[in-house]
Formats: structure tokens, sequence, C-alpha cells
């Protein structure tokens, strides 16, 4: 009799455990479904930044590392997803890189964007794209690149960027010392079909020679117009015209 009530004792209790373990799977998976339900909000673009690292000391650097310090309200896409989410970004020309922040009150930032091709932002009236490239020496590397024109045959794009030089001390009383300086610097580069952007200068002999077949012998008849072409407002209209 004793055996018999311990085995139901031992059933029910087996029971309610069983009970509570389906409860709690059964939860577990709602939980599941609801944070699944993926928005444009959700996917992965930040990375933290300024972790663990020491700081460069910028006192006594001249000039600044942004083109503007400000925090703008930008979009955030990866692929064909735009996040429904305000992000508050800058660009840093120096370490070229797009930081984040709460605000567009805020004086610094601890997040960015990740830098992946996928990813891409606007914001402060401008397109910024991962992408890879060809430096003016035809070396491959990688950047953020501002779209100018996006084609079918031709891309324009411009980088932007800060460039630090060295300071150096006076060698004699009667010279000041030179800080350190950040200088504004800006790229001009032309994709032509599926090859990567390159770096040029916007120079009418410099596209000819890029072209060929009937986009050159369209360009060519154009040389009274842009034979002086000097702006990346002029390369576009040239790239226009041809394709």
């Amino acid at each position: 009799m004793y055996f018999v009530l311990l085995t139901k004792i031992c059933f029910l209790k087996m029971k309610k455990i069983s009970l509570l373990f389906f409860c709690a799977l059964a939860a577990n998976s709602l939980f599941g479904q609801a944070n699944v339900n993926y928005t444009n909000a959700t996917f992965e673009v930040v990375k933290k930044i300024n972790q663990g690292v020491s700081q460069t000391d910028l006192s006594e650097i001249k000039g600044s590392a942004y083109f503007s310090e400000n925090f703008y309200p930008g979009k955030v896409s990866k692929g064909a997803q735009t996040s429904d989410q305000v992000y508050f970004l800058r660009y840093n020309g120096y370490n070229d890189e797009i930081e984040m922040a709460d605000a567009a009150t805020a004086l610094s930032a601890t997040e960015a964007l990740v830098k992946n091709k996928n990813i891409a932002c606007q914001f402060n009236g401008e397109s910024y794209l991962y992408l890879i490239y060809n430096d003016k020496e035809g070396k491959q590397n990688e950047g953020y690149l501002i779209p100018q024109h996006l084609g079918k045959m031709y891309k324009v794009y411009t980088r932007k960027y800060k460039k630090l030089t060295e300071g150096r001390e006076a060698k004699t009383s009667l010279e000041q010392d030179i800080p350190p300086r950040f200088v504004d610097q800006e790229e001009t580069l032309l994709q032509m079909g599926d090859n990567a952007p390159q770096v040029i200068k916007i120079k009418y002999k410099n596209i000819l020679a890029l072209l060929s077949g009937e986009a050159l012998t369209k360009a060519t008849a154009e040389k009274g117009k842009f034979k002086k072409m000097k702006t990346v407002d002029e390369l576009v209209a040239l790239v226009k015209q041809i394709e």
C-alpha cells in the first residue's frame, strides 16, 4: 500500500514538473517569436569604439578631425532594408568612421557604424557608402565614398578625409614652433562598369584616356565644352553625355 501511494506521489510530481517545463518552453517560444519579429531597426549596424584604447592627445593638434563636429539626424540602411530608427551621425575624417550618438547635442561618441559594403547611411544632405576602390597609385583600398552620380555604366564619387601633418620645432629663437594639424583632403573617383572606383584627376585628357568605343567618340565630340573641366559637377555632366 505504501509503495503504491509513493508511486502515485512520484507520478504526480513528474506530471507537475512536465507541466512546468512545457509552460516554460511555451513562454520561451512566444518570447522568442516576439523578438524574431524583425523590423528594419533590428539589424546589427553598430560597433563600440574607444573601448580600452588610449586616446591621442588632440589638444596640441591644430584643426579638427571632423568636417563638422555636430551630430546630424540620419538614416542607416543594410542591403535593401532601411532602418526606421533615427540615428545621430557625424563623419570622422581622420579615422574614416561614421560616429553615432544618442542626441544631436552630444559632444562625443562611443559607437560607430560597422564598416561593411552592405551598410550605408545618409545625413546632412550626403550619403556614405563603404566601398573597395583603387587609390591614385592604383593600389586597392577601402573606405567611405560619397556618391555624386550613380548611372548604369558610370558612377562618380568623392572621398573626403583629414590628413594629419607633422609639427616642427623652431630651430632658432626667431622662429615659432609649427604644431601638427589636420588638413582637409578631397579626391574624385570614377567607376566604369563593374570595375572598382578609381581615384582620378579631373582633366579632360585623363578622362579620354580611360574611355573607348562609342563613349570615347561621344566624349571627343564634347571637347569644346569640357576641355577645361576641373570640377566634379563638370565630370558628372560629361558622364551623363556619354552614357
